[in-house]
Parts: C-alpha cells; sequence; structure tokens
C-alpha cells in the first residue's frame, strides 16, 4: 500500500525526532543544543551564535530576497522563523557547511556557463540534491551496485552485516521535513562515498567533517552532477529500524515501494 503524505502543521516540538529515527542523521547535533529550545523555535539570532564560528550569517527573509544570491554574494542564509523547513536547511548548514556552500557555488559557475533565461538540468539537479539528497558510504562497492540496480531485497534484507559497512545519510533538509510525517513512500536521491573501514570508527564529528569535504569536493567537481543518472533513487525506509515492519522479509517485496530498475521491466 502507498501513503501519501499527510500535511503538519508549524507547531514547535523540541523532541521532532521521535517520529522518525532516520533523524539519527542530525540527532548528535541537535541535542546538544535542545536544551536551550525547550519552550521556543530557535531565532535567527540562535543560529547566529551557532554559526559564530562560520564564514556566514543567518537573516529573516524579505519578500523581494534572493536565497541563492544571498548565499553566494554575501554568505547570507536567509530564513524564516517559526518554520519546519528553514529549521532543517539551518541545521543542515550549520552541520554541513562545505557541502552546501559547494550547491551554491556550483549553481552559480552553472549561470555563468549558461545563458539561457532558464535553469538549467545541472542546476535543477542541484536543488533537487539540496532538497532531497542523501549520502550513502561504505567500504564495500558492491553495494553501492546493488542499489544502482535497484537490488533492493539484497541490499537491506540479504545484506547481514549492513550497519558495519554501510550508513545512510539524509542530507536534504526537505527529506529531513518529511520524516516529521514518514510515510511509505518517501525516496531519497543518492550520491555514493566509498570509505574506508576506518571511517565507521569515527565519531559523529569526524564523519559529519569528512562527509562534509568530501561531498563538497565532489559536487564542485564538473564530471559529478550533470545529468539525471548521477543521483540513485533510495527507499530510506528499507533502512534498519527507519519504519514499522521492515524487519519482516516480506516488507521488500512491496513492488510500488521496492521499484525494479526501468531495464529489468
Amino acid at each position: 500500500m502507498f501513503i501519501g503524505q499527510q500535511n503538519k502543521q508549524d507547531i514547535w516540538n523540541p523532541q521532532f525526532y521521535k517520529a522518525f529515527s532516520g533523524y539519527a542523521t542530525i540527532l548528535p547535533f541537535w541535542q546538544r543544543i535542545e536544551r536551550q529550545f525547550l519552550d521556543h523555535w530557535p531565532k535567527v539570532e540562535d543560529y547566529n551564535v551557532l554559526a559564530a564560528h562560520l564564514a556566514m550569517r543567518f537573516e529573516l527573509q524579505k519578500k523581494k530576497s534572493r536565497y541563492e544570491w544571498e548565499v553566494y554574494h554575501s554568505r547570507t542564509i536567509l530564513m524564516r522563523e517559526n518554520c519546519w523547513h528553514d529549521f532543517f536547511n539551518n541545521l543542515t548548514w550549520l552541520m554541513w557547511p562545505k557541502l552546501k556552500s559547494a550547491i551554491i557555488n556550483r549553481i552559480y559557475r552553472e549561470t555563468l556557463n549558461n545563458n539561457a533565461k532558464q535553469r538549467s538540468p545541472c542546476q535543477n539537479l542541484l536543488t533537487h540534491f539540496d532538497e532531497c539528497g542523501m549520502v550513502i558510504c561504505s567500504d564495500r562497492i558492491e553495494l553501492f551496485e546493488a542499489i544502482k540496480q535497484f537490488q533492493w531485497k539484497a541490499f537491506f534484507w540479504e545484506t547481514q552485516d549492513l550497519l558495519e559497512h554501510c550508513q545512510a545519510v539524509i542530507i536534504g533538509h526537505g527529506l529531513l521535513e518529511k520524516g516529521l510525517t514518514p510515510y511509505l513512500g518517501m525516496t531519497g536521491k543518492a550520491l555514493f562515498l566509498q570509505v574506508t573501514s576506518d571511517y565507521f570508527m569515527l565519531n559523529f564529528d569526524e564523519q559529519a567533517a569528512y562527509l562534509d569535504q568530501q561531498i563538497a569536493e565532489m559536487i564542485l567537481d564538473a564530471q559529478y552532477l550533470s545529468s539525471p543518472q548521477d543521483l540513485s533513487p533510495f527507499p530510506l525506509l528499507g533502512w534498519p529500524g527507519w519504519w514499522p515492519g521492515n524487519e519482516c522479509e516480506s516488507f521488500y517485496e512491496n513492488r510500488i515501494y521496492f521499484r525494479e530498475s526501468r531495464s529489468r521491466i
């Protein structure tokens, strides 16, 4: 059964992470500062305190503001207060500033190389990754191939040591927002990052910093993210512990969610 997403009002809940285990992506970071915001949304001045060590600042969005222009030219992240979408966008800026900056820089580089008035496929793809992106880290390249070939049952169910050799990291702030009311059908768009086994021995901050640097370099490299095929669909609710019922083999036989590759149909 395919369950559509439900709308959720922007009502503050500092323990939003209890709705979805996929928030493990940002949970350690958020829990360090959660006590400051038990009864109110973070304000623009709060984000600027948290970003004091970074070369950027947050400002309230105005009607005529241009988000990408402001980030690129003045290192200013425009935001709306009391808004889940911008809350998650701000957290991803604080956690992965190099990656987020690389997205904006690549978009503007594409603008300089493209005289057309419409956004290029690459620009649209970068924006999509910013909203719905994931990074799959693994020291086993065959796991990447299983995802690329849509071998979902083999990947999620038959890989007994999956959590020891693979990590799924939600980057997209729009995807994080969807986690407030998770639904069967949630799908991320994944980049692959090959790591050594030592990566899994790093702590949360070290992993975040490594991912931030590596994916930023990948985004700025013109050979990556130039066509839709550079992002792989990833039915993230198959990840162990991220959805009730996915501990049963039959869960991965849902062909509406765990779709087959077009080349196999």
